[in-house]
């Protein structure tokens, strides 16, 4: 859930390359001009124009939360509706329902903060709807109240979503055709834990992808999740166990992990692999946290643990450009170009400041699934002091800070925006310094029709980034292509130690439900972005491309997650290095947006934010 820290390790994010998500402009200023303009206009409509009320939970009102407060909770009784509930189900839904294993009454009554015999609470309420919705595999969720006298009785009402998904995807149009298949179960036996297993062919790498997460280690509020992938260039293997933070109301937290891999690195030119070398990593830690203040208005986390990082890096050689097929012609693994080896060792000490102020709203990213934001003010710091004594090649300094705010766009939209840095002291120097900044802004809008036809549900989603790097290792840099920020060209054509992007997506909802199966929709859409090894000013003038493009969007709300599928035809406004001709249409098929809602602490974490951006693992 928003307020916590995202737990990494997925099918989704593990096994690739951690590259965080571009965008901002190409070409004259000009074209970009028309589109900002009519963002402005769109954000200064009033509230009544276009908008519906969003989807929040069932107890938000301020006269209801003075009506409850205080009351003593007499009962909590669980309803757990099945994915298809219509009285009159054909033969087709009541077979799915009866193969899919309801999620079990204690698996809804462990995330809810609140039990019979306490002190109604409103905020811990609204809690336990943001900690069931967060879980994925739960739609619908609500907490109806009744009052009777000095008691209330509480109804939690939720459906199950599909949750064995055969997984057979495709993706092209990147400059990679990319394929995986496999099997996922993310509420095994009702219980809610998640089980994945996966065949990956991405990027010239082959391999098998194992998960399992079990987030109440047998119904305690210990978590352990862990995952195995074994690919033709290598092996990764990762773990966390721990007690993690899923509240604001929670006092404390801990942590332990760990992630050993031994693979093949590659660096990119032009949607190329230019450079190849073998790369060693283990890291492994330990965090202990404790949390003060107030849950309804501001939070304060302090953390102490023990960090140790190692990386080793050697020439690739001919078994190396086998797995990769690979030609050691055109590609190189000069040692010159090798990143230093590093190793840090020494203990952490961490701080974080969030301010409560949610919002829940549906038709964001996943068509009618409500989302959970957090747009309070937050701020995190953390320092890795890693002495030689304690096993460090030499003495450093681990520097790393986040800050977010967020602001209401009426009741139906809103503004987030986030600034990072990390960076490294060591040898009386700053080494491998990011500074970072992202700003989001969404705002839905009513069905809308011209005369009587009906022209769709709207959202105006807008993105914009900027990675700057200083004296990055050379293991590091930053990746602009389809797959993240430019649709036009192909994925990997841009690198450099400084990005930028905007993306402007109209995303139009056409229909809902389409035999209670998929929803269908379609997107316009504005790309201009780029990366560079030059002066920013550089980047910003001369280096800069763009593309335009329309698409289709299609959703899988009765499954878990609320999955999306996008096709979209993009035509780059400007000749790129990738051979792309200007006005050349480019097929995009891949799963989910090309970007999303979510800050990248919440993607990543608030310190893996700033340290994994640019790496390929």
């Amino acid at each position: 859930m928003p307020s916590s820290a995202q737990r990494p390790l997925n099918l989704s994010q593990l096994g690739r390359p951690s590259v965080g998500r571009l965008g901002l402009i190409s070409g004259p200023f000009l074209i970009i001009r028309p589109f900002l303009v009519a963002l402005a206009l769109l954000a200064a409509l009033p509230a009544h124009s276009l908008a519906a009320p969003f989807k929040s939970t069932a107890v938000t009102d301020p006269a209801r939360k003075a009506l409850l407060d205080g009351k003593t909770i007499r009962s909590i009784k669980v309803v757990v509706r099945e994915i298809f509930d219509d009285p009159n189900l054909t033969g087709f839904y009541r077979t799915a329902n009866s193969l899919k294993i309801s999620t079990k009454e204690t698996v809804v009554r462990r995330e809810l903060l609140i039990k019979e015999g306490d002190s109604y609470e409103q905020f811990k309420a609204e809690e336990s709807v943001r900690n069931l919705r967060a879980l994925g595999y739960l739609s619908n969720v609500e907490i109806i109240p009744t009052v009777d006298g000095d008691s209330v009785d509480l109804e939690v009402r939720c459906q199950d979503t599909w949750t064995f998904i055969p997984t057979l995807g495709y993706s092209s149009g990147t400059g990679q055709n990319n394929m995986q298949a496999g099997l996922s179960e993310s509420d095994l036996l009702g219980l809610g834990k998640r089980a994945e297993f996966l065949y990956r062919q991405q990027d010239g790498r082959k391999g098998l992808e194992a998960v399992y997460d079990d987030d109440r280690v047998w119904g305690s509020s210990v978590s352990f999740v862990g995952g195995v992938f074994q690919r033709n260039d290598g092996h990764r293997e990762v773990f966390e166990l721990g007690k993690p933070y899923r509240s604001l109301t929670q006092k404390g937290a801990w942590v332990l992990t760990g992630d050993e891999s031994d693979t093949v690195g590659r660096l990119w030119r032009n949607g190329d692999v230019r450079y190849i070398y073998r790369q060693r990593k283990n890291d492994f830690g330990f965090r202990y946290s404790t949390a003060t203040g107030e849950p309804e208005t501001t939070v304060q986390r302090f953390s102490l643990g023990y960090s140790y990082s190692e990386a080793r890096f050697k020439q690739a050689d001919e078994s190396d450009y086998d797995d990769l097929s690979l030609d050691p012609t055109e590609v190189s693994n000069d040692p010159y170009g090798l990143a230093s080896n590093r190793r840090f060792s020494g203990p952490v000490l961490a701080f974080e400041s969030i301010r409560s102020d949610f919002i829940s709203l549906d038709y964001i990213d996943r068509f009618e699934r409500v989302q959970d934001y957090n747009l309070g003010a937050t701020f995190s710091a953390s320092a890795h002091i890693a002495p030689d004594f304690l096993g460090s090649d030499d003495s450093a300094a681990l520097l790393n800070a986040n800050r977010s705010f967020g602001r209401r766009i009426g009741t139906r939209g809103f503004i987030r925006g986030e600034m990072g840095i990390n960076t490294r002291i060591s040898n009386e120097r700053f080494e491998n310094t990011l500074a970072r900044a992202e700003l989001k802004f969404y705002r839905s809008f009513l069905p809308s029709y011209i005369d009587d036809l009906y022209v769709g549900r709207h959202t105006l989603a807008a993105s914009l980034f900027l990675d700057y790097g200083d004296r990055l290792d050379k293991d590091r840099e930053f990746l602009a292509g389809s797959d993240n920020v430019l649709r036009g060209y192909e994925a990997n054509t841009f690198s450099g130690n400084k990005r930028v992007g905007l993306n402007l997506e109209d995303r139009v909802h056409f229909i809902d439900d389409i035999y209670d199966l998929m929803s269908m929709g379609g997107a316009a859409f504005f790309d201009v972005g780029g990366a560079s090894d030059r002066a920013l000013g550089t980047l910003l003038t001369r280096d800069l491309y763009a593309d335009v493009g329309v698409g289709l969007r299609f959703a899988f709300p009765k499954s878990s997650g609320g999955r999306v599928l996008r096709v979209d035809l993009a035509f780059p406004l400007r000749d790129g290095p990738d051979g792309s001709d200007a006005w050349q249409v480019r097929m995009v098929l891949q799963g989910g947006q090309l970007f999303d809602s979510h800050l990248r602490s919440e993607a990543l974490g608030a310190e893996r934010s700033n340290i994994v951006v640019g790496t390929d693992r």
